[in-house]
C-alpha cells in the first residue's frame, strides 16, 4: 500500500521557535550535567534490597527475580563488558551502578525534548486545528523550560537515587520518557487518518516498542497502557488502515513478548543460577506473569497511609519551583490544550493509583517514577510559559536575571538537599554487611538466608566477588519451588541433600524444605540461619546465637564466641548516614512500615546482642546477658523491648545489683507472658522490701497473688517464720 506523503501545513503565521541545533544542545547538555552529578556521587558496591540480585544476576548470565527483568539483563551484560573494557580499574558493581546512571540521564534530556516539542507553537496534538490563537513563547523561555525540567526530573530525589543503584527504576524512567516523548511528537502531526504518513506511522512504531520494551524491564509501566488505549481509539481511522494496523500489533506484542525469550534461553545457558524454572510453559508464564505476587488478592487493597504521603512526596521530589511550574503548566494545558491534558491524565492516574493500590509494591515510591516523569514535563512546560510572561518586554539582561534566579530557586533545594541523601562515594554499609555475614561462618557451613539484604548481598558477594566458595548458600525464599532441587544440584554437586521433592504432585513447602535440608546438612556441615526456624532439628543438636545469625550445634556445645559479634564496618558510623524513609518491612497487621535501611540494620544488631542476652540467661551465665543487653541498648537507646528489659533487670537482680536491676524490671510492665511478668514482679516486691517501701512493695505483692496465689501463699508463709 502506497504511503501517503505528509499533508501540507495550513497557512498561518510564522512563528518563531528555537533551533534544533539549539534544542539538541542544551537536551544533550541536561544528560551531560546529570551523568557528571552521577558520576560524582556513584559508588563502588552493592545497595541495599534486591541490588545485590541485578549485580549477581548480570555477572552469572542468568535471570532474576519474577517477572525476570529481561530488557534490564539484555541492555546490562554488554553496557558493563564495555564499561569495564575501557575502565578495567573499577569494580563490577560500579559499573552496573553507571548503567543505571546512563538510562537517568537520558530519561533527563528526553524530557527536555518533550518539553520543546509542547512548547511548539505550531503543535495540533492529534488535532485539525493549528490552534493559531494560542500565542507563541519566547524562544528563550522555552530553551530555558526544558532546560531546567530536564535538570529538575535528573536531580530529583528519586530519579538520582536510582541513577546509583543497580536496579531496574532507571531504566523504566527512561522508557517512559521516551514513550511520552514520541507521543508528544506523534500529536504535534495532526490527526491519525487512513493512510497515516510515513513520520506518523514510524513515530507510531516507535511508541509501540518502546512500551513494550518497558514491559521487560519493570512491569509498572503498565500504567502507560490506558493512555495507548486512548492513543488507539484517537487514532481509529489510521487502523482502519489493515497494514498498519497488523504491523503495529505485530511490533507491540513482539517488543513486549520476545525479550522474554531471553529467560529460557539463560536457564539452559547457566542451570546453576536461580528462578532457572522457565523451561516449561507454565514456569515461563508464572515467571513473566509474577503470577506469585500478582495473583494473590491479599497483594491489593486501599492503604491511607500511603496516599496521606502522597503530598509530601511530592514536595520532596518537587519542592516550590517544580510544583509551582506544574500547577501553571496544568493551567496553560487546560486553557489551551486540553486534549494534551486529557493524556496526561490518563497517565498519571494510573501511575499514581497502582503503586498505592497494589500493596506488595514495598517499593511503591520508586513505582511513582513513572508518574514523576511526566509531572516534571509538566512543570518545566508551564516555567517556560511564566518565563515568557516574566520577560515580555524586558530587556535581554533582565529576562536573563529573572531565569538564573528561577534555576537557582528551583535547583537549589536538589543540590542541598537531595545530594547528600543519594551520595553514595563512601558508603560501604551494604557490602561491608554482607561480608560480615559471611566471615565468621565454619569452613564449609551450609548458609541458609531467610530475608531480603542477608540474601542479596551475600549473593553478590558469592557470585560477583567469590566472597567464600566454601560456603553453601541457600536463598530460603526460593524454596518452594519447582526448580529449586535441580537450581541447588547443579549450583553445588558435592552437597547432598535428601530430594523431597520426588514422586510428589505438590511442591514442598518452605517447613518441609527446612527440615530436609538440616537433616541432611547436620551429619556434614555447620548449618546457619538468619533466623532460627519454628522446625524440628536432629537429635542432640539445638540452635545457638553466633553474631545475628543462628548456627546448628550440638547441646551441650560452648559453641558462643564472641568474636562473632565483631562487626568491622570502613565506615566510621555505619548508622549515621541520612536517608529517606524508603525501607519497606511488611508488619504482622499487612501494613507496610517504611523506615531508612540502616535502621534495619539497626535492629539486625540489636536482635544479634538480645540473642546472646537471652541465650546467656537461658544458661545461667549473667555477667555475659548483662554485657550482651546492655550492649542492645547502646546499639540503639531508643529501644523499647520488654524481652532486653526483663533479661537484663533479672540478671542485674541475680548478679545482687538491685537498684541497676530495678528500672529495667518497672518497663517490664505487662507486656510479656503471665509467667515473664510473675517473675519480674517478683524481683521488684523483693526489692522494694530490702529498701523498705512497704507501698510500693505491696503493689507488686498484689499483681504475683492474681497472678500466681500459690506462690503469693508461699511468700506469706515464708515471712511468718
Amino acid at each position: 500500500m502506497r504511503v501517503a506523503p505528509d499533508p501540507p501545513l495550513l497557512k498561518t503565521p510564522a512563528l518563531e521557535r528555537p533551533s534544533l541545533k539549539a534544542r539538541l544542545g542544551v537536551a544533550a547538555s541536561v544528560s551531560g550535567v546529570c551523568l557528571v552529578a552521577y558520576w560524582m556521587t556513584h559508588g563502588s558496591g552493592p545497595f541495599w534490597q534486591d541490588s545485590g540480585l541485578f549485580l549477581a544476576a548480570l555477572h552469572s548470565g542468568g535471570g532474576l527475580l519474577p517477572p525476570g527483568y529481561p530488557i534490564y539483563l539484555i541492555l546490562g551484560r554488554p553496557f558493563v563488558a564495555a564499561f569495564l573494557a575501557v575502565l578495567p580499574n573499577h569494580t563490577f558493581a560500579e559499573a552496573v551502578n553507571m548503567f543505571s546512571a546512563v538510562w537517568s540521564a537520558l530519561a533527563a534530556g528526553l524530557v527536555s525534548l518533550s518539553i520543546f516539542t509542547l512548547c511548539e507553537p505550531h503543535g495540533r496534538f492529534f488535532s485539525l486545528s493549528r490552534a493559531a490563537k494560542r500565542p507563541s513563547m519566547d524562544p528563550r523561555s522555552v530553551l530555558f523550560g526544558g532546560g531546567l525540567g530536564g535538570l529538575m526530573a535528573g536531580l530529583s530525589y528519586s530519579l538520582w537515587f536510582q541513577a546509583l543503584t543497580a536496579e531496574a527504576y532507571a531504566l523504566n524512567a527512561f522508557f517512559t520518557a521516551a514513550f511520552l516523548c514520541l507521543v508528544i511528537r506523534l500529536g504535534n502531526e495532526g490527526p491519525l487518518d487512513a493512510p497515516p504518513t510515513l513520520t506518523q506511522r514510524r513515530l507510531a512504531y516507535l511508541l509501540l516498542i518502546a512500551h513494550g520494551l518497558s514491559f521487560g524491564n519493570h512491569p509498572v509501566t503498565v500504567v502507560l497502557t490506558p493512555a495507548v488505549v486512548w492513543l488507539a481509539w484517537i487514532g481509529r481511522k489510521a487502523l482502519s488502515d489493515r497494514r498498519f494496523f497488523l504491523t503495529a500489533f505485530a511490533i507491540y506484542v513482539a517488543s513486549a513478548v520476545l525479550p522474554y525469550v531471553y529467560l529460557p534461553m539463560a536457564a539452559r545457558l547457566y542451570p546453576w543460577t536461580p528462578y532457572s524454572g522457565v523451561s516449561t510453559l507454565s514456569g515461563f508464564v508464572a515467571q513473566m506473569s509474577g503470577s506469585q505476587w500478582t495473583a494473590q488478592g491479599g497483594n491489593y487493597g486501599f492503604s491511607l497511609e500511603r496516599f496521606a504521603l502522597v503530598p509530601r512526596q511530592l514536595w520532596l521530589e518537587m519542592f516550590l519551583i517544580g510544583i509551582m511550574g506544574a500547577l501553571i503548566g496544568v493551567r496553560v494545558l487546560f486553557n489551551e490544550r486540553r486534549g494534551v491534558l486529557l493524556f496526561f491524565a490518563l497517565v498519571l492516574g494510573p501511575a499514581f493509583l497502582v503503586p498505592l493500590l497494589y500493596l506488595r509494591g514495598g517499593e511503591y515510591d520508586f513505582w511513582l517514577l513513572t508518574a514523576y516523569v511526566p509531572l516534571f514535563l509538566i512543570s518545566g512546560f508551564g516555567l517556560a510559559s511564566f518565563a515568557t510572561t516574566l520577560t515580555s518586554g524586558r530587556p535581554k539582561a533582565t529576562s536573563f536575571a529573572v531565569m538564573v534566579v528561577l534555576s537557582m530557586a528551583a535547583l537549589a533545594p536538589a543540590l542541598v538537599i537531595n545530594r547528600p541523601l543519594v551520595d553514595r562515594r563512601d558508603d560501604f554499609v551494604p557490602e561491608d554487611f554482607g561480608r560480615n555475614l559471611l566471615r565468621h561462618l565454619d569452613p564449609n557451613a551450609v548458609f541458609i538466608a531467610m530475608s531480603d539484604q542477608e540474601n542479596a548481598l551475600t549473593y553478590y558477594l558469592d557470585v560477583v566477588e567469590k566472597e567464600r566458595p566454601d560456603v553453601v548458600r541457600i536463598d530460603g525464599g526460593v524454596l518452594a519451588t519447582r526448580w529449586f532441587p535441580s537450581q541447588l544440584r547443579a549450583r553445588y554437586p558435592d552437597f547432598e541433600f535428601e530430594d523431597i521433592s520426588q514422586g510428589r504432585d505438590t511442591v514442598p513447602s518452605t517447613d518441609e524444605w527446612l527440615t530436609a535440608l538440616i537433616a541432611s546438612a547436620a551429619r556434614t556441615h555447620a548449618v546457619y540461619m538468619t533466623s532460627r526456624p519454628a522446625v524440628p532439628v536432629p537429635a542432640g543438636m539445638d540452635w545457638i546465637p553466633s553474631g545475628g545469625l543462628w548456627k546448628l550445634a550440638p547441646q551441650n556445645a560452648l559453641g558462643i564466641s564472641r568474636a562473632d559479634w565483631d562487626y568491622t564496618y570502613r565506615n566510621p558510623d555505619p548508622f549515621a548516614r541520612p536517608a529517606r524513609d524508603h525501607a519497606p518491612e511488611i508488619m504482622p497487621d499487612g501494613s507496610i512500615r517504611r523506615e531508612p535501611y540502616t535502621n534495619q540494620i539497626r535492629r539486625f544488631h540489636v536482635q544479634a546482642w538480645k540473642n546472646l542476652g537471652d541465650w546467656s540467661v537461658a544458661h545461667d551465665d549473667y555477667k555475659e546477658a548483662v554485657s550482651a543487653y546492655t550492649n542492645a541498648l547502646k546499639m540503639d537507646p531508643s529501644l523499647d523491648n520488654a524481652g532486653v528489659f526483663f533479661g537484663l533487670g533479672k540478671s542485674l537482680f541475680v548478679l545482687d545489683r538491685p537498684k541497676e536491676a530495678r528500672p529495667y524490671l518497672e518497663k517490664v510492665g505487662e507486656r510479656l507472658d503471665p509467667s515473664a511478668v510473675i517473675e519480674s514482679s517478683l524481683y521488684l516486691f523483693q526489692i522494694y522490701e530490702g529498701e523498705g517501701d512497704r507501698r510500693k512493695a505491696s503493689q507488686f505483692f498484689e499483681k504475683i497473688r492474681v497472678l500466681a496465689p500459690d506462690l503469693a501463699a508461699r511468700i506469706q508463709a515464708s515471712q511468718r517464720k
